[in-house]
C-alpha cells in the first residue's frame, strides 16, 4: 500500500470518527439539557467532545510517530508575534459581526444566545476561548490542514477542504446551511492566515477564534 493511500485512509478514518462523535453528542444533548442532571455534569458533557476529539488526533499523531505539536500545527516560538497575528485576525473576523450591528441588523441574526447569569457567561467565555477556539483550530487548521496538504501537495486545497469540513462539523449541532457557509468562510480566513502568514500557527488562529466566539457571547449577554 502506497504512502499516499495510507494517508488518505488515516485522514478519512479520523474524519469519520470525529463526525460520529459529534452526531452522538447532538443526539444526546437534548436529553441531557432537559434532564435533572447537575449543572457541572452538563458542562462536562458539553466540553467532552472537544476533549475527546483533540485527544484522538493527538493520539493518532503519537501513534504515527509524528511530533504532536507539529502534527497539530502548534508552535511555541514567536509568542509575541503570534499574539499580534491573533489580534489582527480577530479584528478582521469580528468586523463581520460589529459592522452589521452598527448598520441596524437584527441582533438575533448576528449574535448568539444570552447567558442566564454572569456565572454561566464566564463558563461560556472559558469554553469559547480554550475548548472551542483552540480546540477546533488544533483539529481543522492543525491536524486536517497538515494531512490534506500532504495528500494534495497543495496548501490552498488544504485550506479550502479543511474549511468546508469545519463548516460541516457545525451542521449536526443545529446550524442551518447559511450558518455552515458563514462558518466555512471564517475557516478560510483562519486557514489562509495559517498558510500565508509567517509564524502563524494554530496557537495564533486558536486565540483569534476563541476571542471571536467569546466576544459574540459577551455582546449577546449585553445586547440580546
Amino acid at each position: 500500500m502506497s504512502i499516499k493511500v495510507k494517508q488518505i485512509l488515516e485522514t478519512g478514518s479520523v474524519l469519520i470518527s470525529i463526525f460520529l462523535i459529534v452526531i452522538l453528542f447532538a443526539m444526546f444533548l437534548p436529553y441531557i439539557s432537559s434532564s435533572n442532571i447537575t449543572i457541572p455534569f452538563k458542562m462536562l458533557f458539553e466540553l467532552s467532545p472537544f476533549i475527546v476529539i483533540v485527544g484522538l488526533v493527538a493520539a493518532i499523531c503519537k501513534l504515527r510517530k509524528r511530533p504532536v505539536f507539529i502534527g497539530l500545527g502548534f508552535k511555541k516560538s514567536q509568542i509575541a508575534k503570534q499574539l499580534l497575528i491573533a489580534i489582527i485576525i480577530f479584528a478582521i473576523t469580528i468586523s463581520f459581526i460589529v459592522i452589521p450591528l452598527l448598520c441596524g441588523a437584527d441582533k438575533s441574526d448576528v449574535l448568539s444566545f444570552k447567558a442566564r447569569n454572569w456565572i454561566i457567561l464566564i463558563y461560556y467565555i472559558i469554553k469559547s476561548m480554550f475548548f472551542v477556539g483552540v480546540g477546533e483550530e488544533l483539529i481543522w487548521r492543525g491536524y486536517f490542514y497538515e494531512r490534506i496538504k500532504e495528500i494534495t501537495n497543495s496548501g490552498t486545497w488544504a485550506v479550502v477542504i479543511s474549511s468546508i469540513l469545519f463548516g460541516l462539523w457545525h451542521y449536526p449541532n443545529g446550524q442551518n446551511i447559511m450558518q455552515v457557509l458563514m462558518v466555512s468562510g471564517l475557516g478560510l480566513i483562519y486557514g489562509f492566515a495559517r498558510m500565508k502568514v509567517k509564524d502563524c500557527s494554530t496557537l495564533a488562529t486558536g486565540i483569534a477564534h476563541g476571542l471571536h466566539d467569546a466576544v459574540i457571547i459577551i455582546l449577546s449577554y449585553i445586547l440580546v
